[in-house]
């Protein structure tokens, strides 16, 4: 399988190890969570794999031009402008999430303003840049920064504070009927592929799609899930988890590096998770802008034979980002984005029936 379409899913995963992800799993930890878990594992794969299908029969093209080529205006404005809306609350969903992490632990008494202007000041440029230099951007990222997660992970599950006895409670509640919440939020972590929509058109070839691929992503998958419900509850324990806001990262800084220059986990988790949740946005971002100038061509609007539209797209971004980390709170936040978790069987559903019709090549 090209390496790219690992990245893409990786870094999805990656992203939302310690975001609102863990903080549902745990909420339903005494609700079917291990259930909800396993069946996401075999649906996220389930997923992977009908995407893969889906996009192998249109090498090099993405979902863009396949609506515009094979499917009327009346039928592909309405899609494009569904899944854009989809893909820019997943961006604000990360971008409100780690600015009020941030707020939290790393500085409390800087102005909340300054955190998330200082964000969409470095994703605005990836956001606007050429899909192509996006997905080299999620390269570097992936290879700089995947050895430092890696051994993080190894860290989290190595320690003092880490306490089995806890996960053993935890996994007395396997025989519980499943979650829904915890089974959306967990399928969350696999949804990355999708962002094949706009990247499948530099992929030129056939994704090879077989056993291996199955094994490599189903592996990875259920390893960050694990990881993503049992070291917060390891650490912390079980009957009191629910009660973290964000159990990743209040449960990261009872690590301690010994022999580091940076005794403090915490630091070096937050910088880490930091840099892969802005590329996180920028990938979301980046999708949303180009299926909304797909809608909102203004060919007039042009500064030395560059479109303005895209910019003006951004500028709207930019306003719903700021109101939107003024207005919420982590409480509403967490609920607004369960919500989001739980449309997701919609969302894939659409995303087949779209490339049904467009299969079919309905258009007039």
């Amino acid at each position: 399988m090209n390496r790219y379409v690992y990245y893409l899913i990786f870094i999805n995963m990656i992203a939302n190890l310690v975001a609102t992800v863990p903080r549902i799993l745990v909420v339903e930890s005494k609700n079917g969570v291990l259930f909800s878990m396993g069946l996401a594992a075999i649906s996220g794969v389930i997923i992977t794999f009908i995407t893969v299908k889906c996009f192998n029969n249109f090498p090099g093209q993405d979902l863009i031009e396949l609506l515009k080529t094979r499917t009327s205006k009346w039928f592909s404005v309405p899609v494009l402008l569904y899944f854009a809306l989809n893909w820019f609350i997943a961006g604000l969903i990360t971008l409100v999430t780690f600015t009020f992490i941030l707020i939290r632990f790393l500085s409390p008494e800087t102005s909340i303003f300054m955190y998330v202007l200082s964000f969409l000041v470095i994703i605005s440029y990836g956001v606007l840049a050429k899909t192509k230099s996006v997905l080299y951007m999620t390269e570097l990222t992936v290879v700089l920064f995947s050895p430092f997660v890696f051994l993080l992970i190894v860290k989290s599950y190595v320690n003092d504070v880490f306490n089995m006895d806890f996960v053993k409670v935890a996994l007395m509640h396997a025989n519980e009927w499943p979650s829904y919440s915890a089974y959306t939020a967990s399928t969350y972590l696999y949804i990355g592929i999708v962002n094949l929509v706009v990247f499948n058109r530099y992929l030129t070839e056939k994704i090879r799609f077989g056993a291996k691929q199955i094994i490599i992503i189903g592996v990875v998958g259920a390893f960050v899930l694990l990881t993503t419900y049992f070291v917060p509850i390891g650490i912390a324990g079980f009957d009191e988890i629910d009660r973290l806001i964000y159990p990743w990262i209040s449960t990261s800084d009872s690590i301690r590096m010994r022999f580091g220059i940076v005794e403090r986990l915490l630091f070096i988790f937050l910088l880490i998770f930091l840099a892969i949740a802005v590329l996180s946005i920028v990938i979301h971002w980046h999708v949303a802008v180009k299926f909304f100038y797909t809608v909102f061509t203004f060919k007039k609007l042009k500064w030395k034979d560059k479109p303005l539209s895209p910019v003006l797209i951004l500028i709207l971004f930019w306003s719903v980002g700021i109101y939107m980390v003024s207005y919420l709170t982590e409480h509403q936040l967490f609920i607004f984005t369960s919500y989001f978790f739980n449309l997701l069987p919609l969302f894939f559903t659409v995303l087949i029936i779209v490339f049904f019709v467009i299969k079919r090549g309905v258009k007039g």
